[in-house]
């Protein structure tokens, strides 16, 4: 009797590891793609710009919801607003919706992380822990499930590190980085990343000037592409938007780039923000010094090219912050990203093969155990303040409750930034309903710490005495909702009152 022969699984090369991990990223992240992190006001203020667009059929519009508070007009989110629109008009005007596409996004990005292991010839098992590392980090969770378009411009930054790795024709990694610039601005840090790379290939005689010039010339073309478009949509599109980049401290006066540069990682590390979710990343930015010295020696010596490669692109990225003197919390992924594929790729040249699985797994099991306190932290309901927003006619209050209100209907309190008279400006928006969150009781407080959120609130005292002829119809704690300064949220049972202006 012959034995059954028992067929031995190659776990270190099966194509199945592959599929299950994706599969299993999927589903896990939908269960809570909504519930982590809260809803910010940037996700509706993004969305409802997009939903606008859809309801007038046209991009020469700005977002409804600012009246008084300065905007520009332009098409350097011309591609982000039109695959947000297609998952708004599929799925609906929801959070669920606007998180879905950068869920998506970060999935194939993580299937382009597989196709560039996969070049360095890496088996299944160490790509799948290499996946499940990055998939674990706290701040690639939060860019997935952020309705931002830094998980857009991430998977455009992986899509073109891996047409530069493959050696595709420059035309194509330039129009990519061209392309980019109608998801977002921040297309530049791609720019910086792969137009360093390609530099340092041609002193190191591995690619030619010309090469170099085509990729310059391709993205310097499909970038004014997009701002030709933004001319023909606003004629003073330059004026407005440097305007617009003034008030985001853009251009900022007060220190240079260079500092900006370093309270920049400061505020990261100690946890220092706004209206963003803080994250503990104090690991990660500790690596920073240490991860500048290796790749600097690996790139004198040229030895290991993928970690030079990786390096270069944490480099560019870094110059290009500082070019761009935009310091946004949220774009630190993009370094961080880089920064993980840099140690997976450093630790596999100094660990043997046979516990290299080993490392990357408790290396995964750290991010998750890191990130595990993050996500599970029981945010209200965002679904719930619907019950409490059921009102018709126009509504004054903070522009994260926009999902819960028709387009056209909110208006939000940063128009107020200079206004003194209250009642003044309530009657000529024809206003009908006010929802005061305590927040503002406490920005007032703490004035002039806070003012950055809703200006100095100049009409802070003439709004408390309109409310007293208005009637209180709604009142309701949300510990989540009913602030926005980071910090503080989840950490008090903050009041929201709805008030319905009186005739």
């Amino acid at each position: 009797m012959k034995h059954l022969a028992i067929r031995k699984i190659d776990l270190r090369n099966s194509k199945w590891l592959i599929l299950i991990f994706f599969i299993l990223y999927l589903i896990i992240n939908l269960c809570f793609l909504v519930d982590f992190p809260f809803i910010h006001s940037d996700e509706s203020w993004l969305s409802g710009f997009t939903r606008h667009v859809i309801e007038t059929g046209s991009f020469k519009v700005s977002e409804p919801f600012f009246i008084e508070y300065p905007r520009a007009v332009h098409g350097l989110r011309i591609i982000f607003v039109g695959l947000q629109s297609l998952f708004i008009s599929l799925i609906g005007y929801t959070p669920f919706a606007v998180r879905l596409l950068s869920l998506v996004a970060s999935l194939v990005t993580l299937w382009f992380v597989n196709l560039i292991l996969k070049f360095f010839k890496w088996p299944s098992l160490y790509r799948v822990l290499s996946l499940l590392l990055i998939s674990l980090q706290i701040q690639f969770i939060y860019a997935s499930h952020l309705a931002r378009q830094d998980a857009l411009i991430l998977l455009m930054m992986t899509v073109t590190f891996y047409t530069t790795l493959k050696k595709k024709n420059p035309i194509l990694t330039g129009a990519l980085i061209g392309i980019s610039v109608g998801i977002h601005p921040n297309s530049f840090l791609i720019a910086c990343g792969i137009g360093i790379i390609y530099f340092v290939n041609v002193l190191k005689e591995e690619s030619s000037i010309k090469e170099l010039l085509l990729l310059v010339m391709t993205t310097a073309l499909w970038a004014a592409l997009f701002i030709g478009i933004s001319f023909s949509l606003n004629p003073n599109f330059v004026q407005d938007y440097l305007s617009f980049g003034e008030s985001l401290g853009v251009v900022n006066y007060d220190i240079n780039r260079f500092e900006g540069f370093y309270y920049y990682y400061y505020k990261l590390f100690h946890q220092i923000g706004g209206t963003y979710l803080l994250l503990p990343i104090k690991f990660e930015i500790l690596l920073l010094p240490i991860t500048l010295m290796i790749g600097v020696y690996h790139l004198i010596l040229f030895k290991n090219k993928p970690l030079v490669l990786f390096f270069l692109m944490i480099l560019g990225i870094n110059v290009g912050y500082l070019i761009i003197g935009r310091y946004n919390q949220t774009a630190i992924v993009f370094t961080l990203f880089f920064l993980m594929l840099f140690w997976i790729v450093f630790l596999k040249t100094l660990i043997p093969d046979k516990v290299f699985w080993i490392v990357l797994l408790t290396i995964a099991l750290f991010n998750g155990y890191n990130s595990y306190p993050m996500v599970t932290v029981e945010n209200d309901a965002y679904q719930d303040l619907g019950e409490h927003l059921q009102l018709e006619g126009r509504v004054l209050c903070n522009l994260n409750m926009d999902y819960h209100l028709k387009e056209g209907q909110l208006i939000d309190y940063r128009n107020l930034w200079y206004e003194t008279d209250f009642e003044a400006y309530i009657k000529k928006h024809d206003i009908k309903y006010i929802v005061i969150p305590e927040e503002l009781s406490y920005i007032k407080k703490t004035s002039p710490k806070w003012d950055i959120l809703y200006g100095p609130l100049p009409y802070y005292d003439s709004m408390m005495r309109y409310l007293e002829t208005c009637e209180l119809i709604d009142t309701f704690d949300s510990k989540t909702y009913g602030m926005r300064i980071a910090r503080y949220i989840n950490t008090y049972p903050w009041t929201i009152n709805i008030y319905k202006v009186s005739d």
